[in-house]
Formats: structure tokens, C-alpha cells, sequence
């Protein structure tokens, strides 16, 4: 009798205890991480570079990637009638600041206006990237996109990610993270946790 009544009293305390006291956990949602494209820039008439970055915006939930893709559309119109190549874009040697198991290693833009930045095999947990608070976030990678001829003269190239959902034609981001016993795959909401918030014109007029 004693001790049901001792546990009683323990389980009201701590239903009762100010969520300050608490540790704060939770496996990681959309809203947890946001993909961003940033630092768009023309370095001549026929070059364009910009970052892929990872940030982590939820506060005291643990993100370790273990698998990461992404499809990034674009205006097509900026290509000016040029052919489209695979090796139109590259990786900047370098650029990646991801765990050496996760730097991505190959891209292609076979398909007109759709960039794909392969993924590669998940390496065992403890073996991913772990991402840091603060608004820098990671870089994932640093892409250089080259057209044959001059880009269209004051067309945007209105970067944006592709969901992670199956669309023919396409090719999804993915990011998968470590759960407890597997990997578990993010959404991706292009728009909210995958953003371009930087606009330019590629040759503009006077």
C-alpha cells in the first residue's frame, strides 16, 4: 500500500513539473531543416554559379543526414537556343562541406531545365553529417552551370528544388536522416523547407 501510493505521488510531480525542466526531443519533421539555393552570381556572359546550403531551424532536435539528393528546375529560356549537355553543370572541386561519405560526386543536366545532383549510399550511423544551429547552416555544394553561348539577355533563371515526391520527367529531392533504427526520408515543400530567395538577371540590358 505504501509504495502504490509513493508511485502515485511521483507520477502526479512529475506530470506536474514546468516543461522548462524537461528535456525537449523529437525526431526531426519538414519544418525542422530548411534546402536553400543562395549566392547566385554571374561570373561572365555564359557562366553561372550558386550554393546549395542545408540549415537546421528547429531548436534541440538532432539531425544527422545519411542520404541526400536534389532536383533543381530552371527557366530554359535562359539557355538562348543552346544545346542542352550533361556536363552543362559541374561541382565546384571543393566546395562541399559535408562529411567526406556524403560529398556529392556527380550531376547532370541531360534533361531541358532540370539540373539532378545525385545522391550516394548512406554510410553507417555515426558516419553522416550532423547539422550545427545557427542560420549559416552547411553548404552542400557550390554548382557551376556553363552554357555554349551567352545567357538569354534579362531572363531570370528561377532556380527552385523539386518535391520529394514521384513526378515523371522529373528526378525528387531526397533527404533522408538517422532515426533510432532506420533511415527516415524528410518531405520536401518546395517553397517552405526548400527556398531561392534570391532573383537576378542573367546579361542584363542598360
Amino acid at each position: 500500500m505504501r509504495f502504490t501510493m509513493v508511485v502515485a505521488v511521483c507520477a502526479t510531480a512529475l506530470a506536474n513539473a514546468p516543461l522548462s525542466a524537461q528535456t525537449v526531443s523529437k525526431t526531426a519533421g519538414p519544418s525542422d531543416f530548411q534546402l536553400q539555393l543562395r549566392n547566385l552570381k554571374q561570373t561572365d556572359d555564359k557562366t553561372l554559379i550558386f550554393d546549395l546550403f542545408i540549415v537546421r531551424t528547429g531548436k534541440n532536435v538532432p539531425i544527422e543526414i545519411a542520404t541526400f539528393q536534389a532536383g533543381i528546375e530552371y527557366n530554359k529560356e535562359i539557355l538562348n537556343g543552346a544545346e542542352v549537355k550533361a556536363d552543362m553543370v559541374t561541382i565546384v572541386p571543393g566546395s562541399s562541406e559535408l562529411s567526406d561519405s556524403l560529398k556529392p560526386k556527380m550531376i547532370n543536366a541531360s534533361l531541358p531545365g532540370l539540373i539532378r545532383l545525385a545522391g550516394r549510399p548512406a554510410p553507417r550511423k555515426t558516419g553522416g553529417t550532423v547539422l550545427p544551429d545557427g542560420e549559416k547552416g552547411l553548404r552542400i555544394c557550390t554548382i557551376k552551370f556553363s552554357n555554349s553561348v551567352p545567357f538569354a539577355a534579362g531572363v531570370s533563371p528561377e532556380l527552385k528544388f523539386t518535391t520529394n515526391a514521384f513526378v515523371k520527367n522529373s528526378y525528387a529531392s531526397r533527404l533522408g536522416i538517422f532515426g533510432d533504427k532506420k533511415i527516415i526520408q524528410l518531405d520536401i515543400l518546395p517553397g517552405k523547407n526548400a527556398v531561392c530567395n534570391e532573383h537576378i538577371q542573367l546579361n542584363p540590358t542598360k
